[in-house]
């Protein structure tokens, strides 16, 4: 079969409604099975489960919408959209511990790039009100994946809601979808597809919880004029601590998303109001004011997990393939999660145009050409934590950032900091990396020959005065002035 006619999209967040859509308006036959409520129908329970499920995988920290993802919302006619709904962040507003404000742009040679502050939950609902009009889109909601059987076939349970959580009800009915020709995996970082991919094939697939986790936070508007207590809004505010941060993204409403990263078992082990006072007033204190009800905030919210995984392949055959979390979770310290994620959806798409539709050719062909890639990203994620929550701070940091602003100025061409090809541009992430490591490589070799310069410098001007040619005596002899004449 050239042509998939029916595709299943399991998941229904952000990439698997981009996905569907896309898909639709390609000419498919899309069936969207998420296995909780709709959320544009049950805000108010939504709401509840984010507020208590301790789960991270039902939580969210607000998400940065950067050029990947938009040019993704761009294929499908909804970045615009998007975009009204999002707030410009122009660069890092960096709070040291002394409390002085540094603010660092992205892109000190192009002062227009910016990435977007958007609620994952407002970015869902435009997504799925967007498949929701494909006539090609059947949308299924509460509907658990059990499994994908040797035939291809999809097992679905109901699902019931539990306080903040769902469960399985089997005796309330199982839907089976047999007429699969194409399954998508777009059901986040506990997959359930990748888990049936793992036990129809050989599979390798690893995940890795990382010693931080994170605790969310709200700064309110200002009671007063109803505006941002923290200035200037348009940035992404950051609290380097070394070993761990708090960073605060901007809503639409005039509040702050606030989230502390840092070892998860001093977050889990702050629970007594002394505790955390003293917490915030040594790391902290600058936004005490901002936010009076902290301890109460810290106390009723909870400390979540961080995961990174690898599957390899991503693919079964031209039947099933995964994408965004399901292929290559990540930890948030790029802000590409969801951007890469929907770059897959992308990327998918242009293969299938470039092999006229064929799932046979395309679906290997954008799994092995699209795996590195996702796997580049989650690496750089996991190395940007660092960078945040120390480097930023650095004035060795700037002067390298500035120095390669500089570079790129000169030769826009040839010379892109790796932030800039990440954040705004569409090079591939693994090629990112390769050209980030061939530039170091010259700044590292530049240092070294400027220094061994120095020192040769140093020591040519030293022998060449003790030598006698720049002797300070002989030069009083030469004058006329010695002590002998």
């Amino acid at each position: 079969m050239a042509r998939a006619e029916k595709v299943v999209v399991v998941g229904g967040g952000p990439v698997g409604a981009l996905a569907a859509t896309a898909l639709a308006k390609a000419g498919f036959r899309v069936t969207l099975v998420e296995r909780r409520d709709d959320l544009r129908q049950h805000e108010e329970q939504e709401l509840a489960e984010n507020a208590t499920d301790k789960s991270a995988s039902k939580r969210s920290i607000n998400l940065a919408l950067s050029y990947r993802g938009i040019e993704a919302l761009r294929a499908v006619g909804l970045d615009e959209a998007a975009l009204k709904i999002a707030i410009p962040m122009h660069g890092r507003l960096i709070h040291m511990p002394d409390g002085t404000r540094r603010f660092q742009r992205y892109d000190e040679t192009d002062v227009t790039n910016h990435i977007n502050s958007i609620s994952r939950e407002d970015l869902n609902k435009l997504l799925l009100d967007a498949a929701a009009a494909q006539s090609g889109i059947e949308m299924l909601f509460g509907q658990q994946l059990l499994h994908i059987d040797k035939a291809g076939r999809l097992h679905f349970a109901k699902t019931a809601s539990v306080g903040s959580g769902t469960y399985n009800d089997c005796a309330e009915g199982d839907l089976v979808i047999d007429d699969a020709d194409l399954i998508l995996g777009c059901d986040g970082a506990y997959s359930s597809v990748r888990e049936s991919l793992t036990r129809l094939q050989s599979t390798n697939f690893s995940r890795r919880y990382i010693s931080h986790g994170y605790k969310e936070l709200e700064v309110r508007p200002d009671e007063k004029s109803g505006k941002y207590k923290i200035e200037p809004a348009e940035a992404l505010s950051i609290w380097p601590r070394g070993d761990f941060m708090m960073i605060a993204l901007p809503n639409l409403d005039y509040s702050f998303t606030c989230t502390i990263f840092a070892p998860l078992e001093e977050l889990q082990s702050l629970s007594e109001d002394a505790d955390i006072k003293a917490y915030f007033e040594q790391n902290f204190p600058g936004i005490i004011p901002y936010m009076p009800d902290y301890v109460d905030q810290f106390k009723r919210n909870p400390a979540c997990r961080l995961v990174t995984s690898r599957v390899d392949p991503w693919n079964l055959g031209h039947k099933i393939v995964l994408l965004g979390d399901a292929a290559h979770a990540m930890v948030p310290f790029y802000g590409q999660g969801m951007n890469s994620g929907m770059e897959d959806v992308l990327e998918l798409m242009e293969t299938l145009s470039q092999h006229e539709m064929d799932i046979t050719r395309a679906i290997p062909a954008f799994a092995v050409s699209r795996m590195p890639r996702g796997n580049a990203i989650a690496d750089l994620s996991l190395d940007n934590y660092m960078e945040m929550r120390s480097h930023t701070a650095s004035r060795l940091f700037l002067l390298r950032k500035r120095l390669e602003g500089w570079l790129n100025a000169l030769f826009p061409s040839h010379w892109v900091p790796l932030y800039k090809m990440v954040a705004f541009t569409r090079i591939p992430y693994d090629e990112a990396v390769r050209r980030e490591a061939r530039q170091s490589s010259i700044l590292e070799v530049s240092a070294i020959v400027s220094a061994v310069g120095l020192v040769a410098l140093s020591s040519i001007a030293g022998l060449a005065f003790w030598s006698g040619s720049l002797n300070p005596f002989e030069r009083t002899s030469l004058s006329g002035r010695s002590s002998g004449r």
